[in-house]
């Protein structure tokens, strides 16, 4: 939104004086500018009245005064993201009501009002001291505009976190008390998962550093599209029959192969992130991206347990793991196709879970 005022000259024929008039009247006109504007000219044109009138007739900018106006295009996405957030934990909170479990949701909520509550207020002791995170704060949606930032997200860390959750902490554990075994045995299961995580993730993150030192492209992609369709696959396991192993043993597999996918795309999926958004790292800080990164995963997590007891309510375990494990390796398939292309390759191996 710009406002300004005019001022028009002309100039008489006889005397070559011009005169000039200033006007009252404060006009405004709006403007929709892409994110990646950064310079806003204005021209104004001088022109003679008529071919037979001697005087020329301009206008001159004496003032200009600029304010944004309305939703910033740049922050369309993440409002979309934070939406679709929203509505799925109050679908969430509305299940658990229908179910009996209103005073478990009441005291959640209270938790989050709480939690809320004591969030630190923004800092306004100094405004030099505060322009940089301001401004920062204000164009974090740019880092949404990134289309190949988003598929990492929607593709690549939501799932691997929905499935992580889905897996080991909601349908594992109950899926084993199910068969009549103990809750010790849900927790070795669990255990083997972050005993897993300990010994594999140091492991892969220096083999994607040794084939970066020997110039193979793209590993960051490929580590993290295997890591994906093993998570994938770690669920289809389930569809076994059980004749073929016993049900401990086909949760066993699960976890393992869960545990390496996991392994191979956690370093690799947070080192991508450094090089698919080189721009705005630059312009809002490593901290900033970083943080959205991980806010967005972190999704995932609340997503998981959603995903898993909607599906257990309406198919049963085997159905549950066979469907998020297959959708898993549709978003593993897309990222291959987004990622692991001869033009989309990446070239940074830092970051880490």
């Amino acid at each position: 939104m710009g406002a300004y005022s005019a001022s028009h000259a002309q100039s008489a024929p006889d005397t070559g004086v011009a005169h000039s008039s200033v006007g009252s009247a404060v006009r405004r006109y709006a403007f929709v500018l892409p994110p990646t504007a950064t310079v806003l000219e204005l021209q104004t044109e001088v022109r003679r009245l008529s071919a037979a009138d001697g005087r020329w007739m301009g206008a001159q900018l004496l003032n200009l005064a600029i304010a944004p106006h309305g939703m910033p295009l740049q922050q369309a996405p993440l409002g979309a993201l934070l939406g679709l957030g929203t509505l799925a934990v109050l679908s969430g909170a509305f299940w658990l009501v229908r179910r009996g479990y209103g005073l478990l949701t009441a005291i959640t909520a209270v938790a989050l009002v709480l939690a809320w509550r004591r969030l630190p207020r923004d800092a306004t002791t100094s405004s030099a001291s505060n322009s940089l995170p301001k401004a920062a704060s204000l164009n974090l949606g740019l880092a949404f505009t990134n289309r190949r930032f988003l598929m990492l997200l929607l593709l690549a860390a939501v799932p691997a976190k929905v499935i992580l959750i889905a897996y080991c902490f909601y349908l594992i554990p109950l899926y084993i008390v199910g068969l009549g075994s103990t809750s010790a045995m849900a927790g070795r299961m669990i255990m083997l998962y972050s005993v897993m995580m300990v010994l594999l993730v140091p492991v892969m993150a220096n083999w994607v550093v040794t084939l970066r030192a020997r110039h193979r492209p793209a590993p960051e992609a490929q580590f993290v599209a295997a890591g994906l369709a093993l998570s994938g696959l770690a669920g289809l396991a389930m569809a076994l029959p059980f004749g073929l192993l016993s049900p401990l043993l086909l949760v066993f597999l699960l976890v393992c192969l869960l545990g390496v996918g996991q392994a191979l795309s956690i370093s690799p999926q947070a080192a991508m992130v450094a090089e698919v958004c080189r721009d705005e790292i630059r312009t809002l800080g490593q901290s900033a991206v970083y943080g959205i990164y991980r806010m967005v995963e972190r999704f995932g997590n609340a997503l998981g347990p959603l995903i898993a007891a909607a599906l257990l309510e309406l198919a049963g375990f085997q159905t549950a793991f066979v469907a998020i494990g297959g959708a898993v390796l549709v978003c593993a398939a897309g990222f291959a196709l987004v990622f692991m292309r001869p033009s989309g390759g990446t070239a940074v191996t830092q970051g880490a879970d």
